[in-house]
């Protein structure tokens, strides 16, 4: 196994290198300059242009900045925001928090139920329940999330008034105690949360339960029933190991979305993650910031599908057997 995470991680570097000099060759050629949202700044004159594209480097050619960005990265130092001059690190850190909160409750709520739905739907295969089950599912999942947002905000909001419009804390935020504080997050991000969920749940639990229908006709199963034992201990101690397969694969590549945030999501609800950051970066045409995401983003990106393939070797033994005789 070491063998194999060493030459997986090998590919990482390879790949790492390539999406970012590519990212980084596309960001300088695309339309648009920094220093369009600084027009209207009345001292932004031709020569503060020329100083900033001198401090900032950007009047060198593209090949001269890859390698000082390569440089630097290798110190982790992403640099410093060309809009306020902030470094970017200390922007991305700023909004890691608020982004790995939301996400987090987001993904075990999404496993937890998933996994619950999609084992249920199979053991109960045909079924009313299943034949609802799986038609909301793909309900929630063909509306457009900003769409469905937009209209949770509307009747729980504004029309029913259950949860805030936006933000994830109230004004008097600071004057709360700490228990109370916790309380007006959590009641914050419920809508949010809860958006999110019902949209991402058909994915997971169609999964599931096509994994579980395969493995329940598996013979070892059979076997299991002939011998007497009792439902919920075949489902659960033995099918349900053997179907998770898909599940590590999934949970290896929701890593990226953990921290990555949504752009959409985090704008419509007004959440200060690293979604709206993105968004911000991009339409400020910030380059340094932008590149800083980007390749956080790759990383977390290639690390997960590492991570996957070695959750498959640690859950599935045929593999680790497998990759032995090659």
């Amino acid at each position: 196994m070491l063998n194999f995470i060493v030459k997986r991680l090998a590919n990482v570097v390879v790949l790492f290198f390539g999406i970012t000099l590519l990212s980084f060759i596309v960001i300088h050629v695309a339309p648009g300059k920094p220093f369009l949202t600084m027009e209207f700044n009345p001292k932004m004159d031709s020569a503060a242009k020329k100083k900033i594209e001198q401090i900032y480097g950007l009047n060198r050619p593209v090949w001269v900045q890859y390698k000082e960005w390569i440089h630097r990265f290798s110190r982790f130092d992403f640099g410093y925001s060309i809009s306020d001059g902030v470094a970017v690190k200390d922007k991305i850190l700023q909004r890691i928090p608020v982004t790995l909160a939301i996400n987090g409750i987001t993904l075990v709520l999404i496993f937890f139920l998933g996994i619950l739905l999609g084992v249920s739907g199979a053991v109960r295969k045909g079924s009313w329940y299943d034949r609802c089950a799986t038609f909301g599912m793909f309900l929630f999942f063909s509306l457009p999330t900003f769409w469905v947002s937009l209209l949770a905000i509307q009747f729980f909001s504004v029309h029913l008034g259950w949860f805030p419009v936006s933000g994830i804390k109230s004004l008097d935020f600071e004057y709360f105690s700490f228990g109370k504080k916790a309380v007006d997050f959590l009641w914050h991000i419920t809508l949010p949360v809860a958006v999110s969920v019902i949209g991402a749940l058909a994915g997971i639990s169609r999964y599931v339960r096509e994994r579980m229908l395969s493995v329940l006709r598996e013979e070892y199963v059979t076997f299991a029933k002939a011998k007497g034992l009792p439902s919920r201990t075949v489902i659960y101690e033995h099918a349900l190991k053997n179907a998770l397969l898909p599940v590590v694969t999934l949970l290896g590549l929701s890593l990226p979305s953990l921290l990555g945030g949504s752009v959409i999501f985090e704008s419509i609800f007004s959440i200060p993650g690293i979604g709206r950051l993105f968004f911000e970066a991009v339409m400020s045409r910030d380059y340094p910031l932008i590149m800083g995401l980007l390749s956080i983003s790759a990383l977390l990106t290639l690390l997960s599908n590492v991570l996957a393939d070695v959750g498959y070797l640690m859950v599935d033994p045929r593999i680790r057997l497998a990759g032995k005789h090659e």
